[in-house]
């Protein structure tokens, strides 16, 4: 933390947090109290404290820094007010200035001008999008819109997709036709072309869909295969359809591939980046890291309705985006006409 800065920590008493995933179970409590546009440009930080980290008390701290002491002043009477952070606050409750600034609290993201999340925000993220959709939910905002009938085929390569018999065999075929020249592990389709995969393998699959907050994203969305005879534990999944944290962020993805230069520089057209939306799908990465998590009837879905539920999504998202960046080209290496919808769009 910046020394001689506006500072505050709230402190909250881990145990009555409910220990566990007491991290993202404190930025819960902060989130419910206070927005990111409230607080204005600030730093975030959390962490156990050091009397925590050598067994004097059992103590997580969130630290916001502001140079406007009157919203870190705001902060404290908004906590102070809040029935949520009371029967979950430490004795004391707030720790400020030089005491705060010495506790080890690692960055926890920022709030930029815009009021985003920004930064590298993990369990402070993941708590605010899960907020976040709450409010949506209660407040029943959002609306479904139509769902057209989708394109079929998606694309070229779409097109003509052979006969698999087996799931093992259906994960090599992806990677071979939905892969990159760029690096050889990539691998990117639409969410149109998703869905033609999908339907087309219907009779070997089950289809989970999470839409969930995490440290990438307020509003994460995976799709998973799983093999349907016997249902596998190790699924086949995709990533993507979600906004980053701000419009700074999407415009620097990518960065992290400088090894792949090449890729680098082909990736914010592979994931179709528009805006601060990342519209295509990945495979890899979380989505397919869980080898313990077996299929899960709960996010289970038709492989038909999945256009319908990833259509909802992509409508959001494009509502958001200024006209001229509506209709850019949602697949791999294309060029389409401005003029055509863009659910109607094609190679």
């Amino acid at each position: 933390m910046i020394p001689n800065m506006p500072t505050i920590g709230i402190r909250f008493d881990i145990e009555k947090a409910g220990g566990g995933y007491y991290g993202f179970a404190c930025w819960r409590v902060f989130w419910q109290t206070l927005n990111p546009e409230d607080i204005g440009v600030a730093s975030l930080y959390e962490g156990d404290t050091a009397a925590t980290i050598s067994g004097r008390e059992n103590v997580f701290c969130i630290a916001v820094q502001s140079f406007d002491s009157g919203a870190i002043a705001e902060i404290e009477t908004a906590l102070t007010r809040s029935e949520a952070f009371k029967c979950v606050c430490a004795t004391p409750m707030f720790v400020e200035g030089p005491s705060c600034v010495a506790e080890p609290l690692p960055d926890a993201g920022r709030i930029d001008a815009e009021g985003n999340l920004v930064g590298d925000a993990g369990a402070s993220r993941s708590a605010l999008g899960a907020v976040k959709k709450e409010r949506t939910t209660a407040s029943g905002v959002g609306g479904q819109a139509p769902i057209p009938e989708r394109a079929k085929p998606a694309s070229e390569r779409t097109r003509t997709l052979p006969a698999i018999s087996s799931f093992e065999g259906l994960g090599t075929f992806l990677g071979k036709q939905f892969g990159t020249k760029e690096y050889e592990y990539g691998c990117w389709m639409t969410p149109e072309e998703l869905c033609d995969v999908v339907e087309r393998y219907a009779d070997i699959i089950l289809v989970s869909l999470d839409e969930y907050s995490c440290g990438a994203s307020e509003d994460m969305c995976r799709v998973r295969l799983f093999e349907r005879t016997p249902p596998g534990r190790r699924p086949i999944g995709f990533t993507g359809l979600y906004p980053f944290a701000s419009l700074s962020e999407a415009r620097t993805f990518g960065q992290d591939y400088r090894s792949v230069p090449e890729y680098a520089k082909a990736l914010p057209r592979l994931a179709d980046v528009r805006g601060k939306y990342h519209f295509n799908f990945t495979r890899g990465g979380s989505a397919e890291n869980s080898l313990n998590e077996p299929f899960d009837p709960k996010s289970a879905i038709p492989p038909e309705s999945l256009w319908g539920r990833l259509y909802q999504r992509k409508a959001r998202f494009l509502s958001d985006l200024p006209d001229t960046e509506k209709w850019q080209a949602s697949q791999p290496g294309s060029t389409v006409s401005t003029q055509r919808k863009w659910w109607q769009l094609r190679k």
